[in-house]
């Protein structure tokens, strides 16, 4: 089973061009049989790389680089998840990074985190190589190794199409070999094609605000390798050694079950309270009349909430709707198809009768389509936040989180970005993006191209500025930075760190590394509450 066990995703901001859906194509159109992501301290493309794979028929290898710090030195080192378990340290080990905005984590924090994980030294950077090249005492270096990394790791011999390097690695490797310690073949991978060279080049330039010629990084030769570049560049016992690490990684990812309990007064079950508040609230709606209608919608909506089991998600949302109220914050009459549920006119989380005006339940919750409910809500932009700190107050701040969303590269910026790395003057760069006109805000380069007469004209003009869009259309649309969903909460009834990575927002703010669309496949809810500056005004 031949595989890849390093490529580096646009995850990784600014530090590769490879996006997942086009590893996962590239690994498949090369016949490897498995392909592992690696990205720096992150796990954010995961799950789009387990469905890409998934649809691709290639077997995901879940990876990350972090860098070890000791004896007053920095070595990166990969785990790889052999099952869910290490899966699961990872993610906590990534969280563990990005909530505390460190750079390096020491050993014995590293080694907590890695069981179910294999641990991956690259032969390029360790203290092996150090002691190699300074003529230390081999013995004392590979006993101090096994005590910084754990007595168990393999060693990727990394750069080994640069002949230096590759020779140094055959001295190693018959060392290690004498040690019972394996080497694999890996190939670092941060852009696509060997011709992307220059664009990667620059894309790094625009992280550390460099220009190309003040440009000190050396990455030629780290696109995506064939089979037969790969079997040139490396022994065959390596290249098997790769295979057999990508079988010995089996994570399923299983979903869980994590929406939390809502505390029930006197430990009455969350069933028997939602329909207690229900037919309450049905009594109050209907001002004591008796209406056969809506009492046997209730039962046949209460039986659908409890046959799927979310009884408690409609409990926490009555709950903190209710807070708003009796605190005097504004909350909004009803959105979307939650407005067709009776179960939420009773509860007062809407108040709009659906049955007068004749609006399907079936469109909000359909027990012949196997989905989560989605009851969005409207509250005043200036006290939305004291919404979202009640719910972290009263499920717990290891419960409770923002999403994740990612700040892209548009087409002026872009323009702007690759411009300044090629040391266009502001004059050349605000003639060219100016005329894109502002009502293509979110369009593409390609559409303002061919939609703006005067853009297309200036871009045609000089042979630099058809350069500069040449290669603005290769990065365009990567992420640039990291942002929040501007309405989007998570809930989880296990730590949220068990089910998804984190990253902090504010000192005491974290969010989910996946997208919102990664997450209701792992069990997690998702609530919008949405800021509206009209109820503001309102009230």
């Amino acid at each position: 089973m031949s595989t890849q066990l390093y490529v580096r995703s646009i995850y990784t901001l600014l530090s590769s061009m490879c996006t997942v859906q086009g590893i996962v194509k590239k690994a498949k159109a090369f016949g490897y049989a498995a392909v592992a992501l690696v990205d720096r301290n992150v796990l954010s493309g995961a799950m789009a790389f387990r469905r890409e794979c998934e649809k691709e028929g290639i077997r995901p290898v879940y990876g990350m680089e972090l860098d070890v710090e000791a004896d007053e030195r920095v070595f990166p080192v990969v785990l790889y998840a052999r099952n869910d378990e290490g899966f699961t340290n990872l993610m906590k080990l990534s969280s563990h990074i990005n909530t505390k905005d460190l750079k390096t984590v020491d050993p014995d924090t590293f080694r907590s985190f890695t069981p179910g994980n294999i641990v991956m030294l690259l032969s390029d950077a360790m203290p092996l190589t150090s002691a190699l090249d300074r003529g230390d005492d081999i013995r004392r270096c590979l006993d101090r190794q096994k005590e910084i990394f754990g007595e168990r790791y393999v060693v990727g011999l990394a750069d080994h199409d640069i002949a230096i390097n590759a020779r140094r690695d055959i001295r190693m490797k018959s060392i290690l070999k004498d040690e019972g310690i394996v080497t694999v073949a890996v190939s670092r991978t941060f852009y696509p094609e060997k011709e992307d060279y220059r664009e990667y080049e620059i894309l790094k330039c625009i992280r550390d605000k460099r220009t190309l010629d003040d440009n000190v990084y050396y990455d030629e030769g780290r696109y995506f390798l064939n089979r037969e570049e790969t079997e040139d560049l490396y022994d065959a016992d390596d290249i098997r050694n790769a295979e057999r690490l990508a079988l010995m990684c089996d994570v399923r990812c299983e979903q869980h079950t994590s929406l939390p309990l809502y505390p029930t007064p006197g430990g009455i079950s969350s069933k028997d309270y939602l329909v207690a508040l229900c037919k309450e609230g049905l009594r109050r709606r209907l001002k004591g009349k008796n209406e056969t209608s809506y009492t046997k919608r209730l039962e046949y909506e209460l039986k659908t909430i409890i046959d799927m089991h979310f009884e408690d998600y409609f409990l926490i949302v009555y709950d903190f709707i209710l807070y708003a109220k009796k605190s005097g914050i504004m909350v909004g009459p009803g959105r979307g198809s939650a407005a067709g549920s009776l179960v939420s006119y009773c509860l007062g989380i809407t108040d709009i009768d659906p049955i007068r005006y004749g609006l399907l339940f079936e469109r909000f919750l359909n027990p012949e389509r196997i989905s989560m409910p989605d009851i969005d809500t409207d509250f005043p932009d200036d006290r939305r936040s004291e919404m979202f700190t009640y719910v972290r107050d009263k499920y717990g701040i290891d419960h409770v989180g923002h999403i994740m969303a990612f700040g892209t590269m548009k087409a002026r910026q872009v323009l702007r970005d690759v411009g300044r790395v090629l040391k266009y003057s502001n004059a050349e760069l605000d003639m060219i993006t100016k005329s894109i006109p502002s009502s293509y805000y979110n369009t593409t380069l390609e559409d303002a191209y061919n939609s703006s007469p005067l853009f297309r004209q200036r871009i045609e003009s000089q042979q630099k500025y058809r350069e500069l869009f040449r290669i603005a259309r290769k990065l365009e649309g990567f992420p640039r930075h990291e942002t929040i969903h501007p309405a989007g909460v998570v809930m989880s009834r296990l730590p949220l760190e068990e089910v998804v990575p984190l990253s902090r927002v504010e000192a005491d703010l974290f969010s989910t590394q996946y997208t919102m669309e990664y997450l209701e496949s792992l069990g997690l809810i998702k609530m919008d509450f949405l800021g509206l500056r009209n109820l503001g005004l309102i009230t």
